[in-house]
């Protein structure tokens, strides 16, 4: 593989140190909801792989739901374990 071709279009390549490096500088609260935000893409991708595709906009539109309505202190919670 040619190394000048190995980093990613628009940016550098990060190693597996930086990108943890970058993770463990962002709040617990920011941690959540990037965890949180990547629910309804992973879903959607397996219920394709199994056939039964589902929208992933419907699924972030739940995801917020939940979130808004029934679990409003889920930050709180998270960190209080």
């Amino acid at each position: 593989m040619n190394e000048e071709n190995s980093d990613p279009p628009g940016g550098k390549h990060q190693d597996w140190r930086e990108i943890t490096a970058a993770w463990q500088q962002l709040s617990p609260e920011e941690q959540l909801r990037r965890r949180l935000a990547r629910i309804p893409q992973k879903v959607a991708m397996s219920m394709a792989f199994e056939g039964e595709p589902v929208d992933v906009e419907m699924l972030k539109r739940y995801l917020d739901e939940l979130l808004n309505n029934d679990q409003p202190n889920l930050i709180n919670e998270e960190h209080e374990k």
